[in-house]
């Protein structure tokens, strides 16, 4: 795509998207956010170069860890499976917390 082309999907002029490249110019927030919008890519990666699109998360309980880490060598159609089942789950425990609370 080019800088003109670019410039046309996200309402910037070419030139600014050539100063953002040579680093001669910060896009704003909003800027940045309908750069990343027009190439299909997050603000992060636009931000650092990372291509990880994995969320990163601090988790605290390391059994809880190590069985996710155990779910990624699976086949997809299994990790779908546990992802339906984890869903079902967290579904199940929000109606309860919703029973509990139009009983009070």
């Amino acid at each position: 795509m080019s800088q003109e082309e670019l410039g046309q999907l996200t309402d910037l002029n070419y030139n600014h998207i050539g100063r953002y490249e040579r680093g001669d110019s910060r896009p704003s927030a909003d800027k940045l956010k309908a750069l990343a919008e027009a190439l299909g890519v997050t603000t992060d990666y636009l931000l650092s170069g990372n291509s990880d699109n994995a969320a990163r998360v601090n988790l605290e309980d390391q059994e809880l860890l190590e069985m996710f880490r155990s779910v990624q060598q699976l086949p997809e159609e299994k990790k779908k499976s546990i992802k339906d089942l984890i869903e079902a789950y967290l579904f199940r425990e929000k109606i309860r917390k919703d029973i509990v609370l139009v009983k009070k």
